[in-house]
């Protein structure tokens, strides 16, 4: 469930720009000299270890653990790439009520752990738009979805983007339409529309791929 990528940062000072006025854009200013980016996937609302009786894998014990671990000399963003809240994209309606409670506990408690972005996979939307944006109230965590068409479906941020000195980490959210049941397909723009439109937006934020300081992490369920 819990996998870990780490960026050494050497400047010692930290800026945050602000894309004024835009609120699909989040900018997160580091105090600490390193970064670690923590990601999940495929959790299928689990919340507890898989009950391997030899290292045991999984479960939000271990994750706030190990997320409490690393924030001792390192700053933490916590990202989870999607199938997240339930096991399927199909509820059975004997098992909706469960399955339901369910996903609102994980929800929280991922919250808790400190989960930061969310990109949501197909078994997500089992139970709706609605319930998503019922599960996204009063949590500190946001969705990063780049690829929806109209940005009024849900709230999510289109971009992220990570400063420490001249350090630039810029985060992207996709979610692949052919992943998707019939009438969530048209929510989402295909990566061969939407890539190139979105390294434009990148270059107007001043992404230098040449840059050796400057790195762009796409986040999706699947390979694109």
């Amino acid at each position: 469930m819990l996998y870990m990528a780490f960026f050494l940062l050497s400047s010692c000072s930290f800026i945050i720009e602000k894309f004024i006025n835009d609120e699909s854009y989040d900018v997160v200013g580091l105090k600490k000299k390193k970064l670690s980016i923590v990601f999940s996937h495929n959790v299928h609302g689990e919340t507890h270890p898989c009950g391997c009786r030899h290292f045991p894998l999984g479960g939000l014990p271990q994750v706030a653990g190990q997320i409490k671990s690393i924030k001792k000399n390192q700053d933490v963003i916590y990202v989870d790439t999607g199938d997240t809240i339930f096991d399927s994209n199909n509820l059975p309606p004997t098992l909706l009520k469960s399955r339901v409670y369910n996903a609102k506990g994980l929800a929280k408690g991922l919250n808790d752990v400190g989960l930061k972005y969310w990109t949501p996979g197909d078994y997500d939307f089992a139970n709706g738009i609605d319930f998503l944006k019922e599960i996204l109230e009063k949590k500190s965590f946001s969705m990063l979805i780049s690829n929806l068409r109209n940005k009024e479906t849900l709230p999510h941020k289109e971009l992220v983007l990570i400063e420490h000195g001249p350090h630039k980490i810029f985060l992207l959210g996709m979610v692949h339409p052919d992943v998707l049941n019939s009438q969530y397909k048209n929510l989402f723009t295909l990566p061969h529309e939407f890539m190139p439109r979105m390294l434009k937006k990148l270059k107007n934020k001043k992404f230098d791929a040449n840059n050796p300081f400057h790195r762009l992490v796409v986040l999706s369920l699947i390979h694109i």
